[in-house]
């Protein structure tokens, strides 16, 4: 009997230009391919099966293809049309509100005479890292408020008594 060629997927896939996967799947789950396996355990399907798919392949377009081609193709000339509007009417971008002026003046009034504010305190005596106790700790002398103190915001300052009350607990006597 005359013996046909036999090719392995890989050799098949490069005839005709499809992956493995897609030879295998028209072994596997199409049952396109009748197989038969080499020594190695390796698929071998013979040229001839594999030239009638592509025939079959060329010969048949499927309806689903042309669908689909024909709704690319709509979608393209939409998209066409869409651009020559855009060319014809370019979109001008929003203009930015005016940016409201800086302005270095603190908020309120002047801080009242004899208070001083805590922060600065706590950094004459080198106690940054404590502030946020000592705040806690301070806080029956701690008065609060809008004032500004060389145009810097004041919101905790002590007052006389409370001076003496954070120099009593962290510093020196006066």
């Amino acid at each position: 009997m005359f013996e046909t060629e036999q090719l392995t997927i890989k050799q098949a896939a490069l005839l005709t230009g499809k992956d493995e996967k897609t030879i295998r799947r028209w072994i596997t789950v199409q049952k396109r391919l009748p197989v038969e396996k080499d020594r190695k355990g390796r698929y071998l399907v013979a040229r001839l099966d594999i030239e009638r798919i592509m025939r079959e392949d060329e010969a048949v377009p499927l309806a689903y293809d042309e669908e689909r081609i024909a709704a690319l193709e709509r979608r393209v000339s939409d998209l066409e049309q869409k651009l020559e509007r855009m060319e014809s009417h370019p979109i001008t971008p929003p203009r930015r509100p005016p940016r409201i002026p800086y302005t270095t003046e603190a908020p309120g009034e002047r801080l009242p005479g004899g208070y001083v504010p805590i922060y600065d305190l706590v950094k004459e005596h080198g106690l940054v890292r404590q502030r946020q106790a000592i705040i806690r700790h301070m806080a029956p002398w701690i008065k609060q408020g809008h004032w500004k103190r060389e145009g810097h915001a004041v919101e905790k300052a002590l007052d006389q008594e409370g001076v003496r009350e954070f120099m009593r607990r962290y510093g020196a006597q006066e």
